[in-house]
C-alpha cells in the first residue's frame, strides 16, 4: 500500500522547486558583455555617450554613463557595473523583452553610489528613477561614509560599495517591455547600478470549491480507508 504521508512531502518539494525557478528575462543584467572599446581594462572604466550600444542588451539614450571595472570598485555581480553619472546624468534602456499583457513581473537590481567627491558636491545620497510597463518609481542610496574632508571616501568606497538590492513590481502593458533607468546626479558622481533581473510573478490559482456530491464521495472514501486501516491493525 502506498504511504501517502511519505509521498506528500516529496510532491510539495517538487512543486515549490518548479515554481521557484524563474528565468531572468533581462539580457546581460550584470553588464558583463559588450564591446570594451576605449580602454576598459583592469583598473579602469569607459565613459559611454548617448546613443552608445557598447554594452550588450543596453543603450545609453541620454547623458553619459561610466562602465566600471572591478579594478575601480567592487561590482555587485561579476566584474562590471555602471555609474549613472559619467560626466552628466545618464538614461539607459534595456533591449525589449517578451512579456504577457496583464502579467505581473518583479524587477530587482543592486544599487550603490559613487561618493568619491561627496563633500565637494554635497552628495550625501544618490538617486535614480526606474520605469517598466505600468509602473515607475524613484530610488535613493544614502552615503555610508564619513562626511569629512579628513576622511577619504574614495579609499573607503572602492573595496566595499555596500550594494543594496532594490525591487519593484510592474504589470506588462504589451507583448514586449523595456526597462528605463535615469540617473539624478548631473555630474561625474552618480548612482551605481548592477545585477538587474526581471522575473514573472507566479499567479496563485484559486482553490476549486468541491461540488456537494463530490464532497460526499470524498468523505465516504476517507471513511472506508479508515475502516480498512483499523481492520489491518
Amino acid at each position: 500500500m502506498v504511504n501517502v504521508y511519505k509521498i506528500l512531502p516529496t510532491l510539495c518539494a517538487m512543486f515549490l522547486f518548479a515554481n521557484g525557478a524563474q528565468a531572468n528575462l533581462i539580457t546581460n543584467g550584470s553588464f558583463e558583455g559588450g564591446t570594451h572599446t576605449g580602454g576598459v581594462y583592469s583598473g579602469g572604466y569607459i565613459t559611454m555617450y548617448a546613443p552608445s550600444t557598447a554594452i550588450s542588451g543596453w543603450t545609453v539614450t541620454a547623458g553619459t554613463a561610466d562602465w566600471v571595472n572591478v579594478g575601480v570598485w567592487q561590482a555587485s555581480d561579476g566584474n562590471y557595473s555602471l555609474d549613472m553619472g559619467g560626466l552628466s546624468a545618464a538614461t539607459i534602456e534595456s533591449d525589449p523583452f517578451s512579456t504577457v499583457v496583464g502579467q505581473l513581473y518583479e524587477l530587482s537590481f543592486d544599487m550603490a553610489g559613487n561618493f568619491a567627491n561627496q563633500v565637494l558636491h554635497n552628495s550625501h545620497s544618490k538617486g535614480m528613477g526606474v520605469s517598466a510597463g505600468s509602473s515607475s518609481q524613484n530610488f535613493s542610496f544614502s552615503t555610508p561614509y564619513p562626511d569629512s574632508y579628513v576622511s577619504n571616501p574614495a579609499a573607503l568606497m572602492y573595496p566595499n560599495m555596500h550594494w543594496l538590492t532594490q525591487t519593484m513590481q510592474f504589470t506588462a502593458t504589451g507583448i514586449s517591455t523595456k526597462l528605463i533607468f535615469t540617473g539624478f546626479e548631473n555630474n561625474a558622481y552618480g548612482a551605481a547600478l548592477d545585477n538587474v533581473s526581471v522575473v514573472a510573478v507566479p499567479s496563485v490559482p484559486t482553490p476549486a470549491v468541491p461540488e456537494p456530491s463530490s464532497l460526499v464521495l470524498l468523505l465516504a472514501g476517507l471513511g472506508l480507508l479508515g475502516v480498512t486501516a483499523r481492520r489491518r491493525e
